[in-house]
């Protein structure tokens, strides 16, 4: 038992560090997806994106309507 006391006070300092990381890290990651990410929203208009229309329509099946 004496052992594990020596090693436990000679170590604590670097468990509690990496703890300390740990946390930290866990804290970091939640706060990015509260805010909702890298913050930098684009819409279809300023990507450049375009609709093609092929002048046929489907219906809710996948099937061609004329």
């Amino acid at each position: 038992m004496d052992g594990l006391k020596e090693w436990l006070s000679d170590n604590l300092r670097y468990i509690l560090i990496g703890l300390a990381i740990v946390l930290v890290g866990i804290v970091i990651v939640f706060a990015v997806k509260l805010t909702g990410g890298s913050g930098k929203k684009t819409s279809d208009s300023e990507t450049g994106s375009q609709t093609i229309e092929t002048g046929t329509e489907r219906d809710g099946r996948g099937f061609d309507r004329k």
